[in-house]
């Protein structure tokens, strides 16, 4: 039997079960816990709550010329307790807290938050990557040494989140990114998820940010056909390889073999392929030759697919068996890689 029918009225069954849900959760009263006092100790201790932006309420005058008029919104760049420093899109400087609308500002973000995203702290939400979207907006301009910046307002792609800060990359690019989690919007948008998910008026699939990751880096670029099978999988087989690759010349027709012989028995797998070519014409001409029948990260998009480009590994082919969430079940290198298609058979067959 084709499971794939099952599958749909599954998610048929979830869907609605999901409805009824949402309806019950809507009827339900709300015993809401105490807000945090909008105050500067509360803003010390937990910097998650400051606002993005507060209005001047007074003029700034600097040496030089240089003046920031009353009622100019600037950026918050952090809280101290000497003041709050403010950034001006040239220039950061310290002010009084009574010479901003810091408070007022503060009070009206506790006040718009649910519950759930004022309990949502940034070391918890490391601990969540449910929650990580794969698209962030940079809230304050980079400038680098080489001249080259990024301007304020800009998209990046969440690639990792360990310790302090996240790594993301700037889409269709190379350039990659260590920030300050607060200098983007990926707690606004954790936070709203989780509002929705904590709501029960969410019904959409709980898709792990791994593989939301890659689905968004693939785009457009993939047929309906490996969309579905991606979006089905319970396993990903992530393989970077190049065209000057002999090792990698000599596995991918075995890996196409193993690939085409288990799709016609099993559709919670998918093959996603991370170049590890030097330019896009090689990454073209090598799947042209090849005719992979898998899922392929653009070349302008191998360093937005998750943290795929960073699996640990030294000689091509590198193969990794990984779960949705990208726990790594098994990896291979090297001649050795071909091993790991026994190891995805094993899983499949025992599933």
């Amino acid at each position: 039997m084709n499971p794939t029918p099952i599958r749909l009225m599954t998610a048929a069954i979830l869907t609605a079960a999901c409805v009824l849900l949402s309806a019950a959760a809507a009827g339900q009263p709300n015993d809401e816990p105490v807000r945090p006092a909008p105050t500067i100790e509360t803003l010390l201790a937990r910097p998650d709550l400051r606002p993005a932006a507060v209005t001047a309420l007074k003029d700034f005058n600097f040496g030089g010329g240089d003046r920031i008029a009353k009622g100019t919104e600037l950026r918050v760049h952090d809280i101290e307790p000497g003041g709050i420093v403010l950034d001006t899109g040239e220039f950061i400087f310290q002010a009084a807290f009574e010479d901003t609308d810091l408070l007022d500002r503060t009070a009206e973000l506790i006040g718009s938050l649910s519950p759930a995203a004022i309990a949502l702290t940034l070391d918890d939400l490391r601990d969540r990557p449910d929650l990580w979207p794969t698209r962030l907006t940079l809230q304050a301009g980079m400038e680098f040494t080489d001249g080259t910046r990024i301007d304020a307002g800009s998209t990046l792609a969440l690639r990792d989140w360990k310790g302090p800060t996240i790594d993301a990359v700037v889409p269709g690019t190379s350039t990659l990114l260590t920030l300050d989690p607060l200098d983007t919007d990926l707690l606004d948008l954790a936070r709203k998820d989780l509002t929705s998910k904590a709501s029960g008026l969410y019904c959409g699939p709980d898709v792990p940010f791994f593989k939301r990751s890659i689905q968004h880096a693939i785009g457009s670029e993939t047929d309906d056909t490996r969309h579905i099978r991606l979006a089905e999988a319970d396993y990903l087989l992530i393989y970077r390889g190049s065209s000057i690759c002999p090792r990698c010349e000599r596995f991918t027709p075995k890996l196409i073999d193993a690939y085409e012989d288990l799709a016609k028995k099993h559709d919670n797998f998918e093959v996603v392929f991370v170049s590890d070519d030097r330019s896009a014409s090689a990454h073209q001409s090598y799947m042209h030759k090849t005719e992979m029948p898998w899922s392929v990260v653009p070349y302008t998009n191998i360093y937005a697919a998750a943290n795929t480009k960073s699996l640990p590994g030294r000689q091509l082919p590198l193969v990794y068996l990984v779960t949705p969430d990208g726990t790594v079940i098994d990896t291979k290198e090297s001649n050795d890689a071909d091993r790991i298609i026994r190891t995805l058979r094993r899983k499949l067959e025992d599933a």
